[in-house]
């Protein structure tokens, strides 16, 4: 073998086209350089010692051999010498790259746009920095301590933006309103602030201006304070008070009494939001019922709120009563929630979580003529404990006329499917009273009771304009086959829909030769959620899916307001029958998906009771 290599002196050159610009390569021939014209055979394949002639040959080779490695040595500790001074030369460039970057970012800072933003702009972006109520969680303490929420706080960012250049301050102080939100995160340490927190809050106030507030006083669960509001607190809230449009309360029931001598003074106040930190009786709090722009009205853990609060009933838009702390079996008196309902002559919103069968009252409440009309409320939610379910909801639902619902959410709040009480008429009292109300529901949300099928039908009949429909562990009989059925829009809806504005019929019937028409049911259907134990046919479940996903069932019509397409689909599918098979999932929606609206959601379930809830609340539906 021939082997070809540089000299042994060889280095790199700059600025020419020599060969020793580049890194060096070498030519293997084929030939062996230990390869010898001779005959070794008989020395390779005996002991014997070669002859004179032979030793001369292969100390030849073996000389040649050896310089060749020592020569290929060399060049590699060349070689790694210079890979060393390159990588040195690299990180050096790199650093320097780098120190230019930081150069560069430096002086192209006053170019920025942000600098140059309008002032407009620039206080939109800081209000949404601004905490309006801290986020809060319930926190369940050992046995030899209380239970209670606890609230996340942080401390205004306004203070350190105004730091950050002349026109942002400029910007923070010429729009008060950004200054609008206060939160006192522990009133019991307001007593012990120094003259300089004193000053910066009462800066806070001037910065306002005349912008209505939004104040939020808070006293954490283990603070060490009386049972009144600091002195120094209540001379701030005298001075605000007429400019307070909302009030979040999270204090300790006695606190509340602080507040009588401002009776008069909330003239503003339209959010009221009251969250004890310890749960016992209220005392009766006058304060807020000369209010007269009070409009919205929250109360947690608020037990009994006709004999606790004196509000102004009659203005109240929008109510909300929770009652989570002190146990989701002691809610309100359900007999109190049509006293209040005959009491909110306005109500818009109406919601009650965890009403009680059990609670009754020590002395009995004022008397109400029943049903009670609620002329103007749009959304009702009502959730229960599940011991309540079957006795507190259809009593109160039997109670109401409501003219204008639009959207009726009950929850019985139950963890496990199939979990029912035997004979419940929940759902019957809620078709008992959308027939008494003939009201446009649109949307109906019903969790963990009952439904048969002929009641869901009927309401579909009665409620044409229903677009939202969720149902969640209502048994086997709510959506059957037969139900789907009438669900799925035929051609001949189509036909219907197109026609029926245009043709004229006498009062005496149907004109002669006429077909009978399909029923529609629910046209405007545009959400359609079921998690339940059902047993359905595939193709049953996919033909009224696509039925309102075609395009004539919108557009060619000739009206997209008449007949509405589902947008959103969801199935989670219990206790297959007659055998479960997770394969029906993919021949689901190997039907659905190439047919499948853009932007509209599907996704379809099969499994346990447990893994459907789990995958239920994670994907949001609750």
């Amino acid at each position: 073998m021939t082997q070809t290599s540089p000299s042994e002196d060889w280095a790199p050159c700059t600025g020419c086209s020599c060969s020793n610009h580049h890194t060096p390569s070498f030519d293997i021939q084929d030939e062996d350089m230990l390869s010898y014209g001779g005959d070794f055979t008989r020395l390779t394949n005996s002991n014997e010692p070669p002859a004179p002639g032979e030793a001369r040959a292969l100390q030849s080779m073996l000389s040649k051999a050896e310089r060749c490695i020592a020569l290929l040595e060399r060049h590699i500790q060349h070689i790694d010498e210079m890979t060393e001074r390159q990588r040195a030369v690299r990180e050096s460039m790199a650093e320097e790259s780098q120190r230019m970057r930081d150069l560069v970012r430096v002086k192209r800072a006053p170019l920025s746009a942000i600098r140059r933003l309008p002032a407009e702009v620039l206080t939109e972006i800081f209000h949404h920095t601004t905490e309006i109520t801290p986020p809060k969680h319930w926190m369940s303490g050992p046995a030899n301590e209380p239970s209670h929420w606890e609230f996340h706080h942080k401390e205004s960012p306004l203070w350190s933006i105004e730091l950050v250049s002349r026109r942002w301050r400029d910007a923070l102080l010429s729009h008060g309103k950004l200054w609008s939100n206060i939160i006192i995160q522990d009133v019991s340490r307001f007593r012990s602030r120094t003259p300089r927190e004193l000053t910066r809050f009462a800066l806070h106030l001037q910065r306002s201006r005349q912008y209505p507030l939004s104040l939020s006083l808070h006293c954490p669960i283990n603070a060490d304070s009386g049972d009144s509001i600091p002195g120094e607190l209540f001379a701030f809230l005298v001075m605000a008070s007429s400019r307070i449009e909302t009030l979040h309360l999270y204090l300790r029931p006695s606190m509340l009494a602080s507040f009588e001598p401002l009776k008069s003074a909330f003239r503003s106040l339209r959010t009221l939001i009251v969250l004890p930190n310890e749960f016992r009786n209220y005392p009766r709090l006058e304060v807020f019922q000369h209010a007269k722009n009070l409009r919205h009205v929250e109360l947690w853990d608020v037990e009994m709120p006709l004999d606790e609060f004196v509000l102004p009933w009659d203005q109240i838009t929008v109510y909300k009563n929770v009652n989570w702390g002190i146990g989701r079996q002691f809610g309100p008196p359900y007999e109190d929630t049509t006293a209040l309902l005959s009491k909110m002559t306005r109500i818009v919103e109406f919601e009650i979580s965890y009403l009680c069968d059990f609670c009754r009252r020590e002395a009995p409440g004022p008397s109400v003529s029943v049903p009670v009309t609620c002329p103007q409320l749009a959304s009702l939610k009502l959730s229960v404990a599940k011991t309540s379910a079957s006795i507190v909801l259809d009593v109160l639902l039997n109670d109401l006329i409501l003219p204008s619902l639009s959207s009726l959410d009950i929850d019985c709040q139950e963890t496990e499917i199939n979990a029912y009480n035997e004979g419940e008429q929940l759902f019957p009292a809620v078709l008992g009273l959308l027939r008494r109300s003939r009201c446009s529901l649109r949307e109906l949300r019903f969790k963990h009771a009952l439904v048969d099928a002929n009641d869901l039908l009927e309401v579909f009949r009665i409620s044409p304009s229903l677009s939202c429909l969720q149902l969640i562990n209502v048994g086997m009989n709510a959506i059957t086959d037969d139900i789907l059925l009438r669900l799925t829009l035929s051609s001949d809806s189509e036909s219907e829909s197109d026609t029926d504005s245009g043709s004229t019929r006498g009062t005496g019937g149907k004109e002669q030769g006429e077909k009978d028409e399909p029923e529609i049911l629910v046209p405007y259907l545009n959400t359609f959620h079921l998690v339940t134990n059902a047993s359905l046919k595939n193709d049953t479940f996919v033909q009224m899916v696509l039925s309102r996903w075609r395009p004539w069932s919108t557009s060619a019509v000739g009206n997209s307001d008449r007949m509405g397409c589902l947008q959103s689909v969801k199935l989670g599918w219990v206790g297959w029958d007659p055998v479960y098979d997770p394969d029906d999932v993919n021949e689901i929606l190997s039907y659905l998906e190439p047919s499948r609206p853009e932007g509209c959601q599907l996704k379809v379930y099969f499994g346990t009771s447990d893994e459907l809830l789990q995958e239920y609340v994670h994907d949001g539906w609750m």
